[in-house]
């Protein structure tokens, strides 16, 4: 198997005629809940909080309903916050820019709701 610097994201950006992928595992994110688990376990945080708006679309019915269900059995947390925006991009931060962005943080964890009370009132 050939290695190379470009990343799947690259790739899959470029390709021109055709994208395949063969799977061949039932569950892509058998390693997951035990990696949560392993950071969790040393007392490390791992959370985020999630801006959207309702009614829900199907793909984040799912992805609440599943995907973050199953993340906090390996103790990720969730926070939801009620709105709309729209996405700018993601980045690496410096280091110098690391408080700028803790309070920027600090600011949504405040306002936002712990999934699991958000996820009673309004789940569809």
């Amino acid at each position: 198997m050939a290695t190379s610097s470009r990343t799947l994201g690259d790739l899959f950006d470029t390709f021109e005629r055709e994208a395949f992928r063969l799977e061949t595992l039932d569950d892509y994110n058998a390693g997951w809940i035990e990696e949560l688990r392993s950071h969790t376990a040393k007392r490390k945080r791992i959370h985020r909080v999630h801006i959207l708006r309702r009614p829900l679309s199907d793909y984040l019915r799912f992805e609440l309903g599943w995907g973050y269900q199953r993340n906090m059995s390996g103790g990720e947390e969730f926070f939801i916050l009620d709105g709309t925006g729209t996405f700018l991009g993601a980045e690496v931060l410096s280091p110098e820019r690391t408080a700028e962005f803790a309070r920027f943080r600090d600011v949504a964890l405040a306002q936002a709701e712990p999934f699991t009370e958000w996820w009673a009132k309004y789940r569809a």
